[in-house]
């Protein structure tokens, strides 16, 4: 068997160019004190030589990154020495072909791109010794991972047949250049909105519409780079306000290997905004960014859509009471917290208490939004000892429904919520009244937070003293509350005598229909912070807001003013609140007459559709 034919070299020679940052090539010493030796000639002649002898570029491309631009310059040349001449020693017919071939695997690639195709440029197409053929090879990268630059040479060349003569034969030379593609950023990003942990952005009309987006850029280079373009595309519907203009300028312009960058954007959401269900992603836009690093590269990326996960409403702890609550039914209602200071009333025996009344008006297909339109005082500045007025703007509307919906009257209220003491009731005189023993077998409703206040078990209270006032000041001290375990314990044996009957003060009326108390109802911690004691309310406990009617529109909405005034007595920061919006009546009319939404007149009681501990904060001077 004879051994294969030993194919001549290629005619032509390939090489790939890129731009790269030189190194200085290693050289023999040269020393200067010897003159006469071929030291000194090397001296003598060093002026002469070129420089570019003195530098080396690298053998590799190098680090390339994602979203920079892959240029190269791609030389095809015939290399054999031009004379003397010879028929064999011209390529025929030259084609350079380029691909880039991209996600590249052990079991294969996964995607080629077409870059290039050129010819010799002479009138036959061919290379003759001394001639070349260049062509400029340009890719976006835009993946991560492996790449191949593929660069085919086809050619015609003439060789000597056994017999002599002369033919011609077509060749090929291939090469491969492998390189990784690399990520050169990292990018974070967060979402925040306001919430009822700062009730001044919250209940703003304007201010809770907007979404603050913190960007946070990472520089994964070897080298600095210079951002170019940093421009964020909000999606239809937003309207963006760029805060980054003038933030890093001079020498702060340059981001170091590993340096961190933040950029703030503030986005806030019109009417043409797609409405996101809370717990589901709300899409916000693109971040377009544009860098050049150290030797010039250019890069860009334009990332994904961003966006943000609308944050659940977060339900009640536990069950409102039944004698003093209702539901609340709200697409942006504010669940509140027990309060802290002022406890429910104790249980009572079943045989004293009173019946809850049997029916509550409906809130179904209705929408509750409370906003802070704007706070008044005396001057521009909010001062000690001085009165001011929030103005409020209660809209009522129909949740979206596929049938036509009956034109419907609703009868609303405000009422403000007691978290603290009254200012004017702790300087009043307490009452004298020693709190009877409990048993330690008697049920009782105590709850205790950091900063508040005890208070006293159910019992009687003298006549122009409230059942609210006897829970704000019948503090009973810690010993007297252990005497009262004790004594519990020794007579355990012995029955008890029976306890005076607790002194309830009658649930608030309006129009008729029973109100909830005017003190916190929800049971867990509060959501947002808690109003100030320091803080007076002025006028009555309840707001009457008359009467509101909504027509058959799928969007029907009415809208009702209104003011409550308070006077600081501490100067500070002063939090206000609480407030709650009462549903009196719903009546839907139905061929001219009006249908009762729930229950019998007369058997009616307030529903409380809307509640928020904190609503305006002031700083008091």
């Amino acid at each position: 068997m004879s051994a294969p034919q030993q194919q001549p070299p290629h005619l032509v020679n390939l090489k790939v160019l890129r731009a790269s940052r030189p190194t200085l090539a290693p050289h023999p010493p040269l020393h200067g004190f010897d003159t006469a030796g071929p030291g000194g000639d090397a001296l003598r002649q060093l002026g002469q030589t070129e420089k570019g002898g003195m530098l080396a570029l690298p053998s590799s491309f190098g680090v390339i990154y994602l979203g920079e631009t892959f240029s190269a310059v791609l030389s095809l040349s015939n290399d054999l020495p031009p004379s003397p001449p010879s028929p064999d020693s011209v390529a025929h017919s030259v084609t350079l072909t380029v691909e880039m071939h991209t996600g590249l695997t052990p079991q294969g690639l996964t995607a080629n791109h077409f870059l290039t195709r050129v010819e010799a440029r002479t009138e036959d197409g061919s290379l003759s010794p001394g001639q070349s053929l260049e062509t400029m090879a340009v890719h976006e990268l835009k993946e991560l991972g492996a790449h191949a630059l593929v660069c085919k040479a086809t050619y015609g060349a003439q060789v000597a047949g056994k017999d002599g003569s002369a033919r011609m034969v077509n060749r090929t030379l291939r090469k491969v250049y492998k390189f990784q593609v690399t990520n050169p950023i990292s990018l974070r990003t967060k979402a925040l909105a306001p919430t009822p942990a700062s009730p001044t952005s919250f209940l703003s009309s304007t201010e809770r519409a907007k979404i603050f987006l913190e960007v946070q850029i990472q520089n994964h280079c070897d080298s600095s780079m210079w951002f170019e373009r940093m421009r964020f595309e909000a999606l239809p519907g937003f309207t963006l306000a760029d805060q980054n203009d003038g933030l890093y300028e001079g020498a702060e312009a340059l981001l170091p290997p590993g340096g961190l960058r933040q950029f703030l954007y503030i986005l806030q959401a019109g009417p043409e905004a797609p409405i996101v269900p809370p717990g589901a992603s709300q899409g916000l836009g693109r971040i377009d960014i544009g860098w050049r690093t150290r030797n010039g590269e250019v890069g860009r990326l334009l990332s994904s859509t961003l966006g943000r996960r609308v944050p659940q409403v977060p339900g009640p702890a536990a069950p409102l009471v039944a004698a003093d609550a209702a539901s609340v039914r709200s697409g942006r209602t504010l669940p509140v917290g027990m309060s802290p200071a002022l406890p429910p009333i104790p249980m009572q025996d079943g045989s004293a208490a009173v019946p809850a009344p049997p029916s509550l008006p409906s809130a179904d297909g209705l929408a509750f939004d409370l906003t802070v339109s704007s706070i008044q005082s005396i001057d521009s500045s909010f001062s000690c000892d001085e009165p001011f007025g929030v103005d409020l703007r209660l809209a009522v509307s129909s949740a979206p429904s596929p049938e036509p919906r009956p034109r419907r009257r609703l009868q609303l209220a405000a009422q403000h919520v007691q978290w603290h003491p009254s200012p004017l009731s702790i300087q009043s005189q307490a009452p004298t009244t020693v709190p009877q023993p409990r048993l330690a077998s008697q049920p009782t409703a105590t709850l205790t937070l950091p900063g508040s206040l005890p208070f006293s078990q159910a019992h009687s209270a003298p006549p122009s003293v409230t059942s609210l006032q006897q829970q704000q000041h019948l503090r009973p001290s810690t010993d007297s509350l252990s005497r009262t375990s004790l004594d519990s314990i020794r007579s355990a044996a012995s029955p008890a005598p029976p306890a005076p009957a607790a002194s309830i003060d009658p649930l608030p009326v309006l129009h008729g229909i029973q109100l909830a108390r005017s003190v916190p109802m929800r049971a867990g911690p509060p959501i947002g912070p808690l109003p100030s004691p320091g803080v007076m309310r002025l006028g009555s406990e309840v707001v009457d807001l008359g009467e509101v009617f909504l027509g058959g529109e799928a969007d029907a909405e009415a809208v009702k003013e209104f003011r409550v005034r308070y006077l600081p007595l501490e100067t500070g920061l002063i939090r206000v609140g609480g407030l709650r919006v009462l549903l009196l009546e719903h009546e839907e009319e139905k061929g001219g007459l009006e249908v009762e939404g729930a229950g019998e007149r007369g058997e009616r009681m307030a529903r409380v559709v809307w509640e928020t501990e904190t609503m305006a904060e002031v700083w008091v001077e």
